[in-house]
């Protein structure tokens, strides 16, 4: 986690902020804060705060909530704490869960992972999961490497940027693929 923060700080410092204040403290807690951006590390996870983003995250979960949500109407309303989607962080787990409203991000490793109810996306950005999801879904996005992902029900899209990954649907229309990773294998079955 602390490489992630001096990473973090790296590019900041190089990017468009001009000051970045780096503190790393004697318990292992580390803060860096820009202009834009507050960015908080210690033993009970990471919390990283914009002007209308914050995210935080620990061993369980990551959530992110925003501060103004734009509608379609071009009008600016506030919704705090909107959980705007759902991840499994942890390793090594087989776990049955239900899709959140907007979607489920799987970015922990090992694990194996059936889901229930409507997923407006799927995300899995972490590796060796095996994933099945049992609804349609709008869109699922593989960028992880040597998962294995069945969509019971079919999807609307597509997206393997990982390599190794093997995604099958079953559905009677096709999908919209894209298939930029190495050795990825995208089957209806």
């Amino acid at each position: 986690m602390k490489k992630l923060v001096i990473l973090m700080a790296m590019l900041l410092s190089i990017g468009i902020f001009a000051k970045v204040n780096l503190e790393v403290n004697s318990n292992g807690s580390t803060k860096v804060e820009t202009d834009e951006v507050k960015m908080k590390v210690d033993e009970n996870g990471a919390k990283i705060e914009t002007k209308d983003v914050k995210i935080e995250m620990n061993e369980q979960k990551a959530v992110v909530k925003t501060k103004r949500v734009k509608v379609k109407k071009k009008k600016t309303v506030k919704k705090e704490n909107a959980v705007l989607m759902e991840g499994i962080t942890d390793d090594n787990k087989n776990l049955v869960v239900k899709c959140g409203k907007e979607g489920l991000a799987i970015s922990g490793d090992n694990n194996t992972v059936k889901i229930v109810g409507f997923c407006k996306e799927l995300s899995v950005t972490g590796s060796n999961n095996s994933v099945i999801l049992l609804e349609r879904n709008n869109e699922v996005v593989v960028n992880g490497d040597n998962n294995k992902v069945k969509l019971k029900k079919g999807s609307k899209s597509i997206i393997s940027a990982g390599d190794n990954n093997n995604i099958c649907y079953k559905s009677k229309k096709r999908p919209s693929i894209s298939n930029n990773g190495d050795n990825n294998s995208i089957k209806r079955k």
